[in-house]
């Protein structure tokens, strides 16, 4: 069982997708894309399948078709959606060093693009707690949900990173709510 104190000091691209949602088969190989591109760097790329629990071989089948080599999770529960407060398939949180939620995309994305490129570079480049987080390291609005609706939502686009500064929910407590596949 993973949980999002493993990814600290890390910069995370989060996917929440299923097996069943047409928008995250396309996006999946340009996750793959930028899974290559910056191989070897502090990106984690870490999608959750939201499909039910009988699925696993699926999800298994489905990554393998792909030829997906990025962190595949399975989260039979739903936690994640709850978590995240995600509306639809597939949803992406991408976070800097800091656990800050800096861009918030709902729907497929090509994420092998200039400007997604360009925002990992920029996070990769950041040191971790170089964001304005309290002395803690984490900010006390990662345990008001209200305070993770965020400027930065996209429907694809790019967002100016200053607009973007919403902690992970319960960054050091929280659970991805999914296991390995």
């Amino acid at each position: 069982r993973r949980t999002l104190a493993d990814y600290r000091g890390k910069v995370v691209l989060l996917n929440i997708w299923a097996t069943w949602c047409t928008p995250c088969i396309v996006e999946m190989p340009t996750m793959e894309a930028l899974h290559r591109e910056f191989k070897g760097t502090d990106l984690r790329i870490v999608a959750v399948s939201i499909d039910q629990a009988q699925t696993k071989t699926a999800i298994r089948d489905f990554v393998n078709k792909l030829g997906v080599t990025f962190e595949v999770l399975h989260d039979a529960q739903g936690e994640i959606t709850r978590a995240y407060q995600a509306t639809g398939y597939p949803e992406t949180f991408v976070s800097g060093r800091d656990g800050v939620i800096r861009k918030k995309v709902i729907g497929a994305a090509d994420w092998n693009s200039e400007g997604n490129r360009a925002l990992i570079r920029q996070l990769l480049a950041e040191r971790a707690g170089s964001s304005s987080l309290s002395s803690s390291g984490w900010s006390s609005a990662a345990s008001d949900p209200r305070k993770w609706s965020s400027p930065c939502v996209s429907r694809s686009g790019s967002t100016p990173l200053s607009r973007c500064a919403v902690p992970h929910p319960r960054f050091a407590r929280s659970s991805l709510g999914a296991d390995a596949t």
